[in-house]
């Protein structure tokens, strides 16, 4: 055997001393602490990773699809506790919310409502109750969002009859001269905080000749819930309105019944005539002439001494809506009983003067109501010529201020007393020659160039 591979063993290692093995150990533990700290950010990467997952993006793309339905609170439209005539000021349609009047304009609602709350009326007719959505993304389950500009308007009174839905209607028109004339989509109407489906035929042809075309009365019936993107909201009709915006508002409906109906100069034959036209418009049923020929007869003796004066006797039950205005277009004197065919009295020239008699009872039982028509005349510019108040008729045994009495009086027909109407009759027409011989009355300023919110 060679002596240098005895010596010099090949596979034999160095056994590492105490300090080496305590340098190793140190080691190996920062190693696994680094390790473990790592696996930590890698796990917790890894979950949050999972919560960005294409699921989660998928449902938050369909919340923006779809807006978010809740459950908001709905208050009846019409609200039991609040019944109509207990307090005057105070109305039971939506009469969990105050409106805002400013500048002359009866109290009306806007929605979307001012910043920041941004509300929106929504409506579930056949609950009949109303709720405002917080916002444009929170909408109550089963909506349909009702686009464009919605008017929405509520009465105590019906809308067949001319004078109760003008009232509640016309106010409309004065709000689209102040906002730069937007029409509405649509009309949504209620009568003690239901919604109706049709207007008298008189009020309809009133809005389509201001609105220039056919009119969308929407009664919401095929419709669980609606929001309206924008509605406006009247419910005291012209009450509150200042005289100024009267004044404005039907001059308004004038200029556009008589372009409308294609009636802007006075009847062929007339223009500039000295004469005086008496429209005498007769009723049936209630509130009627008892004897409507003599009534005839007395103001025709009266027109007769004046030269160019001519009455005519009308029924308008048969006559359109244009054939009415026409009719006023070319009166001076408007005479009858009280009731709602004096809303007509708009469509005359500004000026022409209005005679009204009324049965007996109303003086005693009729609250303010009976001076409507006089109000009217103010607003309209017309002259108003003082009233006739029947003295004969049905007596009530109970006292005159009795409601019980007013019921049974307040339709009885008209009588006459023809010394008293032979000198109103005759005063009146004086006071029309008078006035167009003053120049007046001229033709001239009967025509209108332009209307509000034409085009």
């Amino acid at each position: 055997m060679d002596s240098s591979s005895a010596s010099t063993p090949l596979h034999r290692t160095k056994k590492p001393s105490a300090k080496l093995n305590k340098k190793t150990k140190s080691t190996t533990t920062y190693l696994l602490t680094i390790t473990s700290f790592l696996l930590v950010i890698i796990i917790q990467s890894l979950a949050i990773l999972r919560t960005s997952s294409p699921q989660t993006q998928n449902t938050q793309q369909s919340s923006k699809e779809k807006p978010k339905s809740t459950d908001p609170t709905f208050y009846p439209l019409k609200d039991p506790k609040v019944p109509p005539y207990t307090n005057p000021n105070r109305t039971w349609f939506m009469s969990t919310l105050t409106g805002h009047s400013i500048n002359g304009m009866p109290e009306h609602f806007i929605f979307p409502s001012h910043p920041p709350n941004n509300k929106i009326l929504c409506i579930n007719s056949h609950k009949k109750s109303y709720t405002l959505a917080a916002a444009k993304n929170t909408f109550p389950a089963n909506t349909t969002i009702l686009r464009g500009l919605t008017f929405v308007a509520d009465s105590f009174y019906d809308y067949e009859n001319p004078w109760h839905s003008l009232n509640s209607l016309s106010v409309f028109f004065s709000w689209m001269m102040d906002k730069g004339c937007p029409k509405p989509t649509r009309f949504v109407i209620l009568k003690n905080g239901e919604v109706i489906k049709n207007v008298g035929g008189w009020i309809y042809a009133v809005l389509k000749a201001c609105l220039g075309g056919e009119v969308v009365i929407d009664s919401l019936e095929n419709y669980e819930v609606v929001c309206f993107e924008k509605a406006v909201v009247f419910r005291r009709g012209l009450g509150k309105m200042s005289s100024e915006r009267r004044h404005g508002l039907f001059e308004m409906i004038r200029c556009k019944a008589w372009k409308f109906c294609n009636v802007s100069k006075r009847s062929e034959g007339e223009e500039g005539s000295q004469g005086v036209r008496i429209s005498l418009i007769g009723r049936e049923g209630k509130r009627s002439f008892r004897n409507e020929s003599e009534v005839k007869l007395v103001m025709e003796r009266e027109c007769n001494k004046v030269v160019g004066c001519r009455l005519e006797l009308i029924h308008l039950k048969n006559m359109t809506f244009c054939d009415q205005v026409k009719l006023m277009r070319n009166t001076d004197i408007l005479a009858t009983t009280h009731g709602a065919q004096l809303s007509n009295m708009m469509f005359m020239p500004k000026g022409r003067s209005v005679m009204e008699m009324f049965p007996k009872g109303w003086l005693e039982g009729a609250g303010i109501g009976q001076y409507i028509y006089q109000w009217f005349a103010d607003w309209s510019q017309m002259n108003y010529e003082g009233s006739w108040r029947d003295t004969d008729g049905l007596d009530c045994q109970r006292s005159k201020r009795s409601p019980s009495c007013f019921l049974m009086q307040k339709d009885q027909q008209v009588g006459l007393n023809e010394t008293y109407l032979a000198e109103w009759t005759n005063i009146v027409i004086q006071r029309i020659a008078e006035r167009r011989g003053a120049g007046d009355l001229h033709a001239s300023k009967d025509h209108y160039k332009a209307c509000s919110c034409d085009g």
